[in-house]
């Protein structure tokens, strides 16, 4: 008997400053449950080139001119394994120089909540399905030598469809 895999996906990352603001940026992408065994469907018919500018397109959001060193999909041919994205590459002009110190203006693996949640459906009658999305992400950021990360306010934002946090 197959236990329940909980829908979740897990992010981690970590982003190695140079004193120009250019990065060098790492890390490993997990689903688990529904969309693992959707990402590994998406992804079984591209070859090496295809694979890599899909892994290129999801960073690009967080990591423009990202060069990768490194893209490895693994999970693929086990349905009970995650499906995992690992990577590293460089950024070359991730944050700028400012006030003697270096200033990230956009934020690492920034949360797309109007995408997700305010689309509007063509369906005349709902249809509910139960698909809880739990994502968790954890930024690992190091300062070039001499520099101490400052970290914007929290926040946190609460409805009736759920929750959103960064601490």
């Amino acid at each position: 008997a197959r236990t329940r895999v909980e829908e979740r996906r897990e992010v981690s990352v970590r982003v190695a400053l140079d004193a120009e603001g250019g990065a060098t940026v790492e890390g490993e992408d997990r689903y688990f449950g529904a969309a693992g065994g959707m990402a590994k469907g998406a992804v079984e018919q591209l070859d090496a080139s295809e694979r890599r500018q899909v892994v290129e397109a999801m960073l690009a959001r967080s990591f423009g001119g990202i060069v990768l060193s490194e893209a490895t999909l693994l999970g693929e041919d086990d349905p009970e394994a995650p499906f995992v994205v690992r990577w590293k590459g460089r950024v070359p002009r991730l944050a700028r120089s400012a006030a003697g110190g270096l200033v990230l203006d956009e934020s690492i693996l920034p949360a797309n909540l109007g995408a997700r949640l305010v689309q509007v459906a063509g369906r005349t009658t709902p249809l509910l399905l139960e698909a809880p999305e739990r994502t968790v992400q954890r930024v690992e950021l190091v300062a070039p030598e001499g520099l101490v990360p400052v970290a914007a306010a929290p926040r946190e934002a609460r409805g009736p469809f759920g929750t959103f946090s960064r601490a």
